[in-house]
């Protein structure tokens, strides 16, 4: 049981499962602030009425690439929560927050190409 913000709440697993938990709360929160401050970014960007640049080749490039890099991390974090959903994998009582930090790196560069995919595609779209 561990006390956190005035409530009583019990974690299975212990001590190092708690930290792991809370490390994604505040992943998550940090990721919900970030995309909100895209947003505001965003929307800042298009009551200015600014024109964005034309596209570079390698901004082309990278808008060709883009949906086969996300495909791929999509495909690796479904494998990621599939194995972690195994409650087999816990008996060998190894590798799992070492997987746990790997699906939340996935997830953050996911977001990361997501956004980059979304402002190409807004800005090969405004050609």
């Amino acid at each position: 049981m561990f006390a956190e913000n005035g409530e009583v709440r019990e974690i299975v697993g212990g001590y190092d499962e708690w930290l792991n938990e809370r490390k994604l709360q505040e992943d998550d929160a940090r990721r919900k602030a970030e995309a909100a401050k895209a947003e505001r970014l965003a929307k800042t960007a298009a009551e200015s009425g600014t024109k964005p640049a034309k596209m570079s080749f390698k901004e082309k490039q990278e808008l060709q690439q883009l949906p086969g890099l996300i495909e791929q991390k999509e495909l690796e974090i479904s494998q990621i929560e599939q194995k972690l959903s195994d409650p087999d994998f816990y008996k060998t009582g190894s590798g799992a927050a070492d997987l746990a930090a790997r699906l939340n790196q996935l997830e953050e560069e996911l977001m990361t190409d997501l956004q980059r995919w979304e402002d190409l595609q807004t800005r090969n779209g405004q050609q």
